[in-house]
């Protein structure tokens, strides 16, 4: 979902308000014992969501958690274009190791996503 003013005010429309946004809803799971969560960490824009995984997995790493994550890259767009933000994005992170599911996002007729 989308960030809330508060995360907004603090650290911005950015990877760091997205991972903070992130841990503060695990930690009410958590609170909880409600473990069947997975991170979805997706931007329009595939520097933002690398960048946003990968610092959610270093904060993972420190907490000794250890989630699944679903990678893609929101409304990535249509045709060439769109598969092209989706792959780098994509397979930057599985060629990291990360990654658990896929989803590619694309902005056009069904039938033709892949």
């Amino acid at each position: 979902g989308s960030l809330s003013e508060r995360i907004l005010f603090q650290y911005g429309d950015s990877p760091e308000g997205m991972v903070a946004s992130a841990f503060e809803f695990a930690e009410i799971c958590r609170k909880h014992d409600y473990h069947d969560f997975i991170f979805s960490m997706k931007s329009s824009n595939p520097q933002v969501m690398v960048q946003a995984y990968r610092m959610l997995v270093a904060r993972m790493n420190d907490a000794g958690w250890d989630y699944p994550l679903h990678l893609g890259v929101t409304e990535a767009g249509s045709g060439t274009d769109g598969r092209i933000k989706s792959g780098v994005g994509i397979g930057s992170l599985l060629q990291d190791g990360l990654g658990d599911t896929i989803r590619v996002s694309l902005t056009e007729d069904p039938w033709l996503e892949l």
